[in-house]
């Protein structure tokens, strides 16, 4: 309400008759925002530096808290107040209109009534009391406690939606978190990996681990590593509520050495978000490298280790664009040596390794950088073996899934039958056929043509699914070779299986 000696302007206010003038809330229409001076008049809350605001005489007041206001109704109604900013140097609650408007309400004021509606809804209405507008009926409600409705309606705390304040000095917290088991082990003999995450770089680091007790020996051998490349003390620690961060030492090991060990409540893995998301971003983008390039399922621990080798050179949200590689060191990344996961890759063989008129490369996959070591990781598919080398080729069009596509092809033309020559026959004689060896694949036994069989009556000859083949099909007689004759035959050899067995 503003009053002069000429006039006074009414219809900007909202005035709600309670017993605690604490409660007593005024529509704005000037207010960008909902705000209260009154702490206990939240229901939910975040605490943070939310900036100023400036009153009628020009005093800077600041913002200290942000949450939700529930304002009940003598109807049963609740009128709900989202965003409310808490202003200690305030003087009065107001309700902003515009702040309304921007939660989809509509409020409009005319016959000495007013209302706030939403869609068909009556959200809250009320009559006008000499130049201000009142809530009808408001009322200060205090109820007993009633445990039946404890029982019968109690749900979970809700929890903060706005993050807390990255720190500022490495290695002051760090979040870390498990994740596994997986279904298939690593070529290392793996299950699980552990990820340690610096609050203030971002930086991540992971260790594939066989079980989760390997947890503590990881964590005192990556303190150690961190340390001595960063030269600070890492101070606090936080994890879920898993046994791995109780037992074996872990807790007597972080109060030796300084290090406060935060552990969140059982089931409640938001407490531990930044580990929890961190972890489901690495699995999303270890899973798409090893399916790109269709590798064995063997392979994950690999896709994992290249995912946070490229996280931690990609721009971070929480470091407005910057870089955790670079945060952490303090060094510029270089991005010249990067190359496509799953790609084939040619190593170069040493002179020592090979004979003069040998090849001079060797057939691999990519699967990774060297990390604390020199060289790429490439997988020798041909020998099973896992090489590192820096002389490398790289064809980032193929990857490993053309290799299997030019292996089963290869596989497949091995299925047709290759018959040898036999000599010529005479006129009227028919070619001995005592060496000829016919594998019958549903009992893995060799069915020779020595052995008394009868030669069958006819043979009925069908074209196969593949162009250009036949295949043969005994119609009448006992088993001989060309009973067991059902590998399809080019139809160029046609002749010649014919005339080997007989077929007139």
């Amino acid at each position: 309400m503003v009053s002069s000696n000429e006039r006074t302007y009414d219809g900007l206010c909202l005035f709600a008759t309670v017993d605690d003038n604490s409660k007593v809330w005024y529509v704005d229409s000037g207010a960008l925002i909902h705000c209260t001076p009154h702490r206990d008049c939240f229901c939910d809350y975040v605490h943070g530096d939310y900036g100023h605001v400036t009153v009628g005489n020009g005093y800077r007041c600041s913002i200290v808290v942000k949450g939700k206001v529930e304002i009940k109704l003598s109807n049963g109604g609740t009128l709900v107040l989202k965003d409310v900013r808490h202003i200690p140097e305030l003087q009065k609650n107001l309700i902003s209109v515009s702040g309304l408007d921007r939660e989809g309400n509509f409020v409009a004021f005319g016959e000495k009534q007013w209302k706030v509606t939403k869609g068909s809804m009556v959200v809250a209405r009320g009559e006008r009391v000499g130049t201000l507008y009142t809530l009808s009926g408001m009322k200060n409600i205090q109820l007993d406690f009633c445990e039946g409705c404890v029982y019968g309606k109690q749900k979970r705390v809700s929890f903060r939606k706005d993050g807390k304040k990255k720190k500022i000095e490495r290695l002051e917290l760090v979040h870390t978190d498990v994740c596994g088991p997986t279904t298939v082990k690593s070529l290392g003999g793996n299950f699980y990996f552990v990820s340690f995450i610096d609050d203030a770089s971002r930086k991540t680091w992971i260790y594939a681990i066989r079980q989760k007790s390997d947890v503590y020996h990881t964590f005192k051998k990556w303190k150690t590593l961190v340390e001595n490349e960063t030269g600070n003390k890492v101070k606090c620690l936080k994890s879920d509520n898993g046994g791995e961060y109780s037992d074996g030492g872990f807790q007597e090991y972080c109060s030796n050495n300084d290090i406060r060990l935060i552990r969140t409540v059982k089931r409640t893995p938001q407490e531990n978000g930044l580990a929890e998301r961190m972890n489901r971003t690495i699995m999303e983008r270890a899973r798409y490298m090893r399916i790109h390039a269709d590798l064995p399922l063997q392979f994950w621990a690999a896709a994992v280790d290249t995912a946070v080798y490229l996280i931690n050179r990609s721009p971070a949200s929480a470091l407005n664009g910057g870089i955790p590689e670079e945060e952490c060191s303090g060094k510029p990344v270089n991005y010249f040596f990067l190359r496509v996961f799953g790609c084939i890759a040619y190593a170069y063989i040493d002179k020592e390794e090979r004979k003069k008129l040998d090849s001079k490369s060797h057939k691999c996959v990519f699967i990774g950088y060297g990390g604390d070591e020199c060289g790429y990781r490439l997988w020798d598919y041909k020998h099973n073996k896992l090489i590192r080398s820096r002389d490398v080729i790289f064809d980032e069009s193929r990857f490993y899934k053309h290799k299997l596509q030019e292996h089963g092809i290869e596989k497949e033309n091995k299925e047709y039958m290759e018959l040898d020559e036999p000599d010529e026959p005479e006129d009227g004689q028919v070619p001995r056929t005592e060496n000829l060896e016919v594998l019958d694949e549903t009992t893995d036994t060799e069915i020779r043509a020595g052995d008394q069989q009868q030669v069958p009556e006819t043979l009925n000859l069908r074209r196969s699914s593949r162009d250009g083949q036949l295949n043969l099909e005994k119609i009448e007689g006992n088993k001989n070779p060309a009973d067991m004759l059902t590998k399809v035959v080019d139809r160029q050899k046609l002749s010649l299986c014919s005339t080997l067995i007989s077929l007139r």
